[in-house]
């Protein structure tokens, strides 16, 4: 990492730390799961010809890569962190919600740490509201699932919704008391997507949302999948990912994340950089394409 990095993102002033409650939080769901026609991944090549079929208009007769769904049970661990700006909640806080999108973990929202001006938590605290962000299965702490048949987009809006009901109910942790202000959803990409299914299947659950980087035109759906490549992750970051299951997937480099989330020429290069050093895989790319 150049040191030159330093700059733009670990500089800013410290006026305004935070304290954050870490916690695992244990959750059940049950939800629908998509089941696969097909085997699962033995290369890139396999992977790649999957996304062909995924974003290819069907032919007559073409079979389906799904079949299903079907209703399945599974069992998550999930890595979160409570955070307000002196480390003292009584519930009277409204609290943010904060789900990230594909590539990302819950380290999407303190970007480049406490200090760095591009750290919505930091923001967001010292504007006065607290701020709960969790890492989806298979990311940052939280324990994963099969790939292929539970990281999925329902069985992810699930646990959202649990989350989200542990939290009201002073159930998510002991230090964290139940919420007597508004509990509100915000999501980037694909957490935006999983906030909006919860406003729309449990609206009683949000006080209010904010959705960035989604839109409901999905004109350009495929574009995310097709610029990734499906670039297995234990073959792109082996020291990091190395023990993945194939289904488990990234894209190839810095340059496909710039395609799908950096407007040149109005970002710094570091920060792109950055970014990539620190991204996660995915492995939802099964039912959000049926869906989308």
């Amino acid at each position: 990492m150049h040191s030159s990095l330093l700059r733009p993102m670990f500089l800013a002033s410290l006026a305004h730390a935070y304290v954050c409650i870490d916690f695992v939080a244990p959750v059940t769901v049950t939800a629908p799961s998509y089941i696969p026609n097909f085997e699962e991944f033995g290369t890139h090549y396999a992977a790649v010809q999957f996304l062909v079929g995924l974003t290819t208009r069907p032919t007559e007769g073409t079979p389906s890569l799904f079949s299903g769904p079907q209703n399945v049970t599974a069992d998550f661990a999930i890595d979160g962190s409570f955070c307000t700006e002196s480390g003292d909640y009584d519930g009277n806080q409204d609290v943010q919600v904060l789900s990230h999108g594909l590539g990302f973990d819950k380290s999407y929202w303190d970007f480049g740490g406490k200090d760095s001006e591009y750290n919505y938590v930091r923001a967001a605290t010292s504007a006065g509201y607290a701020t709960m962000a969790w890492s989806r299965p298979g990311t940052g702490l939280s324990s994963s699932g099969n790939a292929y048949s539970i990281l999925q987009t329902e069985i992810q809006a699930a646990i959202l919704i649990e989350l989200t009901r542990l939290l009201r109910s002073g159930s998510l942790h002991a230090d964290i008391p139940e919420p007597t202000g508004r509990v509100l959803h915000v999501g980037h990409s694909f957490g935006s997507a999983l906030s909006n299914i919860l406003i729309a299947k449990n609206p009683e659950l949000s006080d209010g949302v904010v959705l960035t980087g989604m839109s409901h035109n999905l004109t350009v759906g495929s574009q995310f999948p097709a610029s990734t490549n499906f670039h297995l992750a234990k073959e792109n970051q082996r020291a990091r990912f190395g023990n993945l299951s194939t289904g488990i997937l990234t894209w190839a480099d810095e340059l496909a994340l710039q395609y799908n989330f950096f407007k040149y020429p109005y970002f710094d290069a570091e920060v792109l950089a950055y970014a990539e050093a620190h991204k996660w895989p995915f492995g939802e790319f099964v039912k959000q394409l049926i869906v989308q």
